[in-house]
């Protein structure tokens, strides 16, 4: 009787230590045993879409699955920043929960966030970056700046708190189409991210497109590993994107970061965990089983 007591309050101390270390800026459920290992996802989705990377591997690492506030019917933020907010809690829950093998892995506006949580201190040795540009508008224009994407960022976001919830939903559907080969897949991704604050998705995706972090990568530190997709069916929409192009801009606003690797996987787009689930997972597994450059 007594073993069955003290299993039940470890239970609790250990189900109160999660919740505590979830704060307003996120929610976040823990599995598997092993070295932490952090996943944010992308604007409007929820930790789902690495469900089978974390089922594939949850025999080697603890995963941290994260979902940021207002995305994914997780609660939204009070106030009008997002990034800062996000990135600070974050920051401060790593901090709690990293091992000496710790791992970060973030896609899209979470892949962002990875390296806004890297650009002043190498808080994880190893981070992977899926599908993530420093400044996104600098790859359709290289002219772009902060200053002049502020004076016109309604053109390029709009305020999606005046659309109504069907239309909302209806532009997700419509995005989605162009980031994942599927109709399973923007099903599977939909289930989550229909819930998502519209507010929150306009302050985010603004703030996204007017941060440059061009300059400040040669403070990241840690070994940095980019996959990025290429896909022929697109290529043929936008003839511009070649994939000589798109290799082109990631080397070039990568290159501030001096411990890193580039890989495209093709056949993919922007969900490339989801379009090449094996490919991903292997090009992940060649990175982490090298040795550590960093120290």
């Amino acid at each position: 009787m007594k073993k069955i007591i003290s299993a039940l309050v470890s239970l609790f101390l250990f189900t109160f230590n999660l919740n505590a270390q979830s704060s307003d800026a996120f929610k976040v459920e823990v599995t598997g045993k092993g070295p932490s290992f952090f996943l944010i996802p992308g604007a409007s989705c929820g930790s789902n879409v690495y469900n089978q990377f974390v089922e594939d591997h949850q025999d080697k690492f603890q995963f941290h699955k994260i979902t940021l506030a207002g995305y994914a019917g997780n609660p939204a933020l009070e106030g009008d920043t997002f990034l800062p907010n996000v990135t600070s809690a974050i920051s401060a829950y790593i901090k709690q929960h990293k091992t000496d093998n710790s791992i970060l892995m973030g896609h899209s506006i979470g892949g962002f966030i990875s390296l806004l949580l890297n650009q002043n201190e190498a808080l994880i040795k190893r981070v992977i970056i899926i599908d993530t540009l420093p400044f996104l508008p600098a790859s359709i224009n290289p002219l772009a700046t902060e200053d002049n994407m502020k004076a016109f960022i309604h053109q390029f976001v709009p305020d999606y708190t005046k659309m109504k919830n069907a239309d909302f939903e209806a532009q997700l559907i419509q995005n989605l189409k162009g980031m994942v080969k599927s109709e399973s897949h923007i099903d599977f991704i939909m289930e989550e991210a229909q819930h998502t604050d519209k507010k929150t998705m306009t302050v985010s995706m603004r703030e996204l497109m007017t941060t440059d972090l061009r300059n400040k990568l040669n403070n990241i530190k840690s070994e940095v590993l980019v996959l990025y997709p290429w896909d022929s069916d697109l290529s043929k929409i936008y003839p511009n994107f070649t994939k000589e192009r798109i290799s082109t801009v990631y080397q070039t606003q990568y290159s501030g970061i001096e411990n890193i690797q580039l890989e495209m996987i093709e056949d993919a787009r922007h969900f490339l965990m989801l379009d090449q689930a094996e490919v991903f997972s292997k090009k992940v597994n060649q990175f982490l089983n090298k040795p550590i450059a960093v120290k």
